[in-house]
């Protein structure tokens, strides 16, 4: 079932909605090109969408799926890479063909047009076509792209783990009576409780961080976007909580984490049960892609403590007549 039409400039483009979750695992499964950035993944352009601030649109270009952003300044945008099976250089030529589509849709507006994020190993991609560079240029994003090994973090051995070993045992030691368990509907009100307390406290660090616009969105819809989600529970009080999900690429997706601040090691702990969940429900899963540091030291090494296997820049990309 398609999402309803909305006439965008002089093409029709189809609203995302949460019914189209299927076209979109059918497309990101036949990519051929990667599909492990952070915001590439259905479950993100839907929730994303649900803001006054912004529309996510689809359109089936030249068979490849193209996902727009339309902002209500009315800025027409490219949300990510397309999906679909195609060589490199048919593939940038719809790039240009529906960025040139933006273009003249913003043109009159005086706004710039763009992809909004594209990671450091589909630019690898991108550079192996002549054409790119001649069509595009790039504007370096802060902060890296986190990806964890899923085996490691479940086997959590040697050396290199053994500051987070201690970390976590201790943090055991402390709160036995916390017990980590499935989300049911009846925590929702809890669950938003401990989101109102850390956008409040850990969260003032974090301004750039932008799950406040979609952490409702995901809690509410997360069986129809077959997400899993934990929660830490203490004397009866929600505490943490860990949204989490597999991909149709065949990775895992950390998509938000929360945690009361106080309980020291909390943070840690949920983040090893939700990947030794992922692991206990598909073995084949190796990594689990969770988002950018945001170029924020303190963000920077917390993660480094569960030793990324792979560190990935982010890019802006901008037609090459029209960048900032």
């Amino acid at each position: 079932m398609k999402g309803p039409e909305a006439q965008i400039g002089e093409w029709k483009l189809h609203q995302v909605t949460l019914e189209d979750k299927k076209l979109y695992a059918e497309y990101i499964k036949k990519t051929t090109w990667p599909v492990n950035l952070w915001s590439a993944n259905f479950p993100f352009i839907w929730s994303y969408a649900q803001s006054s601030r912004r529309s996510l649109f689809w359109k089936i270009v030249d068979d490849l799926l193209v996902t727009f952003m339309l902002t209500k300044e009315q800025k027409l945008s490219l949300f990510c890479l397309p999906f679909g099976s195609c060589d490199v250089d048919r593939l940038i030529t719809v790039l240009h063909k529906a960025m040139r589509y933006c273009s003249l849709y913003n043109h009159v507006r005086g706004h710039y047009t763009k992809i909004r994020t594209v990671n450091e190993s589909q630019l690898a991609y991108l550079l192996t076509s002549d054409k790119f560079n001649k069509l595009f240029a790039l504007k370096k994003l802060r902060g890296m792209e986190k990806h964890f090994s899923i085996d490691k973090l479940t086997a959590l051995s040697g050396k290199e783990f053994a500051s987070l070993r201690r970390h976590v045992n201790r943090f055991y030691r402390l709160y036995p009576e916390i017990q980590f368990r499935d989300y049911m509907p009846a925590d929702y009100q809890q669950t938003l409780a401990l989101n109102r307390y850390w956008e409040e406290t850990a969260g003032t660090k974090y301004k750039s961080i932008i799950d406040k616009e979609y952490f409702n969105a995901i809690l509410k819809h997360y069986r129809e976007l077959e997400l899993i989600v934990l929660v830490a529970e203490r004397k009866g009080e929600i505490v943490g909580v860990n949204i989490a999900g597999i991909l149709p690429n065949g990775e895992a997706w950390g998509a938000i984490c929360k945690t009361r601040k106080e309980l020291e090691g909390l943070h840690e702990a949920i983040i090893l049960k939700m990947v030794q969940r992922i692991n206990a429900l598909d073995p084949t899963i190796q990594r689990i892609n969770v988002g950018s540091d945001m170029g924020r030291e303190g963000l920077r090494r917390f993660k480094e403590k569960f030793k990324p296997v792979l560190d990935l820049e982010r890019y802006r990309v901008y037609l090459k007549q029209a960048q900032p």
